[in-house]
């Protein structure tokens, strides 16, 4: 995988609908196949069906142009730190554990909270605010959607094929909604001017560390 490769299907211009995302995802999803970055295909596979869902379920929210902005927004935070990582071989502390992990050698289920962590605790705040926030009414029921197809993450993902998937999918779950909530305080705290990017990326790492020394399911 190289930062060319990566730029060649990421064209943030081009990005103009949550399908332009699902695209984007799916076509990184085969370039990770059997490249030094493998691992990060597990957190990509879960990104990619999380989209598909909100996507299918635009007619639950308020305001879906604004969650499709959002979408838009969001991802360019994950490319743009794997462009970074490809071509310096460092990037913002939450994605450079999440792609030092993805070579390879770390449990399975570690590898995709690294890259979950990665994605809500640095880059959701940030995003929220880019793009003015969208309506808590739409905001928090994507907790719900994404709980409802947690089995299928850890499926989908390869990581679910022990007696434990059932226990993995609620841990990945509470998680994901544990950080979600903390990261509209982010974006609050953002837009009130009591936070800034260098306090999140130290969050961001402090978590990630944390991940590191629970004790994960190989």
């Amino acid at each position: 995988m190289t930062e060319q490769k990566l730029l060649e299907i990421y064209r943030p211009a081009a990005l103009a609908s949550i399908e332009d995302v699902i695209t984007l995802l799916s076509r990184l999803g085969h370039e990770l196949d059997g490249s030094d970055l493998a691992g990060l295909k597990m957190f990509n596979t879960a990104y990619l069906l999380v989209t598909k869902t909100i996507a299918e379920a635009r007619d639950e929210f308020t305001d879906f142009g604004a969650m499709q902005r959002l979408d838009i927004g969001f991802v360019g935070y994950y490319i743009e730190a794997l462009a970074e990582y490809l071509r310096d071989g460092h990037t913002v502390p939450a994605w450079q554990e999440a792609f030092e992990a993805s070579h390879g050698g770390r449990s399975r289920m570690l590898t995709l909270a690294l890259g979950v962590n990665a994605h809500i605790n640095n880059d959701l705040g940030q995003s929220l605010r880019d793009v003015g926030g969208v309506a808590s009414e739409d905001y928090k029921p994507v907790n719900r959607l994404i709980a409802s197809i947690s089995g299928q993450i850890i499926k989908d993902t390869g990581i679910g094929l022990g007696p434990l998937s059932g226990v993995e999918a609620v841990i990945m779950a509470r998680l994901i909604k544990s950080w979600r909530r903390y990261d509209w305080r982010v974006y609050e705290g953002l837009m009130a001017g009591a936070l800034d990017r260098d306090q999140i990326e130290r969050e961001g790492k402090i978590r990630a560390i944390k991940l590191k020394k629970l004790p994960w399911p190989r």
